[in-house]
């Protein structure tokens, strides 16, 4: 299967000309044909299998993960047993202290800023066609100072630290966003077992006159070291390693607006991207790195 998914890649490079970067698309993959996965809240692809992408419905919809192929194809939903969908908003692939290649979903969306707490469920990757699996941990906490909205989940491939980073306002386009370092901590209460600790920060622009917007999901480099990022509509790549007390500034990636989205996923060894948008039938977009451009 992990040849599948680079003949796709390759394939979507060389039909370019057609979904090219300047007239704004990017090449297609596919789209989901799950008729259940309508409100795509996050994707990650399997450290197992590049060509296995793993995704969620965001708050309203059944505790399931969904398994799909690169062109989208469906390989059925799995029952997260023991959990409900508050707000599931993220999801990520990495190493866990159960498993190399763990699955790390995030219940972590407040637009209306009140929740007391907020949760980070582990899954050691199950196979596909398994009917439901339970949590191996849940990891339970809160955003510091004040309830903040959070939709992006990072895990750094390395060592599987995780980071959330928090999602601005509209009319706060002039904010910085900033990125929460989790610690687990067993002598907690019993209600949390895990904090955050404020790590670094998002600059407000990425150009002196234009800002980014509302972050939605984010996603590290195989090192763990840079890391990509999206609001609703572009795409942006750090400037700088992530780094404790650093406000990293970003690049946009130029040309290209998606539609409203919240799922962006880094191809292990791969020079690309993977980034869907919510709604029934929605297209998987792949988009190579190297068109990034300095302005």
């Amino acid at each position: 299967m992990k040849k599948n998914i680079l003949i796709l890649i390759i394939l979507s490079i060389i039909s370019y000309g057609t979904y090219s970067v300047s007239q704004g698309l990017a090449p297609k993959l596919g789209h989901l044909k799950n008729k259940d996965l309508v409100e795509l809240s996050g994707l990650a692809v399997s450290r197992e299998d590049n060509n296995l992408l793993w995704a969620i419905n965001d708050s309203g919809n059944e505790p399931d993960l969904f398994a799909l192929d690169a062109s989208g194809r469906d390989l059925g939903k799995i029952r997260i047993e023991n959990v409900e969908n508050t707000d599931w908003e993220a999801i990520a692939s990495g190493p866990c202290e159960f498993s190399k290649s763990c699955i790390f979903i995030a219940d972590i969306g407040d637009n209306r800023a009140k929740r007391d707490e907020l949760q980070i469920h582990i899954i050691v990757e199950p196979k596909v066609g398994v009917h439901s699996v339970a949590p191996s941990k849940t990891l339970k906490f809160h955003i510091p100072n004040a309830a903040h909205d959070a939709e992006s989940l990072m895990v750094n491939p390395k060592d599987g630290t995780i980071y959330l980073i928090e999602k601005k306002l509209f009319k706060e386009k002039n904010l910085k966003q900033r990125i929460f370092k989790l610690i687990e901590d067993k002598n907690l209460s019993d209600s949390e077992n895990a904090y955050l600790v404020e790590f670094a920060q998002i600059s407000a622009n990425f150009s002196p006159s234009e800002y980014i917007g509302s972050i939605t999901d984010a996603t590290f480099d195989d090192d763990g070291e840079y890391f990509y990022f999206r609001d609703y509509e572009n795409v942006y790549k750090s400037k700088q390693q992530l780094q404790e007390g650093k406000v990293i500034d970003a690049i946009k990636l130029e040309n290209v607006q998606l539609k409203q989205g919240e799922s962006i996923a880094k191809i292990p060894n791969s020079e690309s991207l993977i980034v869907a948008s919510e709604g029934k039938n929605e297209a998987i977009f792949v988009l190579p790195i190297n068109v990034f451009s300095v302005k």
